[in-house]
Formats: C-alpha cells, sequence, structure tokens
C-alpha cells in the first residue's frame, strides 16, 4: 500500500488552499489537524477530496498527501452513478489500507462498499449528535439506508463525547472508540475575557437554544451570539424565528 490510511473528505479542498472558496466546517478541520498530525509521526496520510473549479489545489500540505477526484454532480443527468463511480473509484486508486470518513451521509455506504470490494478496513468518525438521528437531518430513505448500510460495515466507529458512545450504541446497537475532540495549540490569552460568545449555524444540532438557556440562567455574564442562516437547509425557519 502506498498509504496506510486515507481520509474521504471530499469537502475539505478550501482548508488546503488561500484561495476565495466557500469555507468548509469543523468535521473537515478536524481531520486536517489529525492528518497532518500522524503524517509527523511517520504515519503514511492522503487526503480524499473534491476538485474545486478554478482552484489549484495542493497535491501535499505538511506531508500529507492529497488526491482528488472530480466535482459532487449527482444532480446532473445520470449524476447519482457519477457520483457513485466517482467516489468508487478515489478509494480504489487511494492505495491505502484503511479508508476513514467523516459525518453521516451516503457516502458512508457508499465508501463501506468500496473498501470492502477492495480488501481495505473502514472507519466511521463521528463528528456530531445528529449522525445518530440521520432521517432527521435527511429524510431521504435511501440515503438513510446507505448510511446506515456504512455504519453496519465499519470495523470501527469513533465518537466525540461519552454522549455519543451512548447514542451509537442505542442507535445502532455498536460499540464506539472515544476520541475526544482536538484543535490547534494556542497561546495563551493576555486579555481579560468578557464574555462567552457561540458561532455556528443555525440549525438544530448545533443546540441554539441550549446557548439561550445557558445565557437566561447566568444573568451576571455577558453571552453573544453570531448564528449562520443555512442556505437550502430544510425545517430551520421556526428554529431560526425561535432564536
Amino acid at each position: 500500500n502506498r498509504y496506510d490510511v486515507a481520509f474521504y473528505v471530499p469537502w475539505i479542498g478550501p482548508l488546503l488552499t488561500n484561495a476565495d472558496a466557500t469555507p468548509t466546517g469543523g468535521a473537515e478541520t478536524q481531520i486536517y489537524l489529525v492528518a497532518r498530525a500522524l503524517a509527523e509521526r511517520g504515519v503514511r496520510v492522503c487526503l480524499l477530496a473534491f476538485e474545486l473549479p478554478g482552484v489549484q489545489l495542493p497535491r501535499d500540505v505538511g506531508g500529507v498527501a492529497v488526491r482528488l477526484r472530480r466535482p459532487y454532480q449527482a444532480h446532473r443527468r445520470f449524476g447519482k452513478l457519477r457520483e457513485t463511480s466517482a467516489l468508487a473509484s478515489a478509494i480504489f486508486g487511494s492505495g491505502a489500507g484503511v479508508i476513514v470518513t467523516r459525518s453521516a451521509g451516503p457516502h458512508v455506504g457508499l465508501a463501506a462498499i468500496a473498501a470492502k470490494l477492495s480488501g481495505r478496513r473502514f472507519v466511521f468518525s463521528s463528528a456530531n449528535v445528529s449522525d445518530f438521528d440521520f432521517n432527521r437531518l435527511s429524510p431521504n430513505r435511501v440515503n438513510d439506508a446507505l448510511f446506515r448500510l456504512g455504519v453496519r460495515l465499519a470495523d470501527r466507529i469513533i465518537v466525540q463525547t461519552v454522549e455519543q458512545t451512548r447514542m451509537c450504541e442505542e442507535t445502532f446497537s455498536r460499540e464506539a472508540a472515544l476520541i475526544k475532540s482536538i484543535a490547534e495549540p494556542a497561546e495563551q490569552r493576555s486579555g481579560r475575557p468578557d464574555a462567552f460568545l457561540w458561532i455556528a449555524r443555525l440549525v438544530w444540532y448545533k443546540r441554539p437554544l441550549d446557548y439561550i438557556e445557558l445565557a437566561r440562567s447566568v444573568p451576571d455574564a455577558t453571552f453573544r451570539m453570531v448564528g449562520v442562516r443555512v442556505p437550502l437547509a430544510s425545517g430551520e425557519d421556526d428554529l431560526i424565528e425561535e432564536v
């Protein structure tokens, strides 16, 4: 095998370039940090990512190889077949002994099938409690079935919190390995903090109402919220109105 592990994180491209591109999320950011840390320890690591139209992505970042696949195209004619083919080709051609993917979605099942057919181990890593209530996030039955198939086929399941460990057992009857969330080291703060700050997308699984309830319960402290409206998010209008 050319690589010990390949992370299938197709939306990670914006993290790999200084070009103007739609920002990616925390799930991709943490995989990026994990991949670089593994490479520093001598592990041969590869990232499998979408091409970004008009942007030249690097083929190596901090000792981590970057392999590109065709952009997402499921919305075109025969797009789902094309997307399945592109995903499978990326995994078949990765040359990695272990395939890891993160966050719920139909890609989990497709990646798991491709990994198994090519004799590779497959790992699913959760990024949020919404991964254990995916039908609420995406009510499409086919997508939900593919995701559940991928979890069943996974050789290992990785979660970030004790809560997710319990949810994994309740939802999938599977034990999970707990690896807590990570962040880059930061210099010690020099100023005195004067407020709590919440920044996230205004969707149910980011729990904005819990933050508001926390603010109500600690009236002597200052709380600030920066909520980002998510285009195409279904069923969130009522939540935004309540916030």
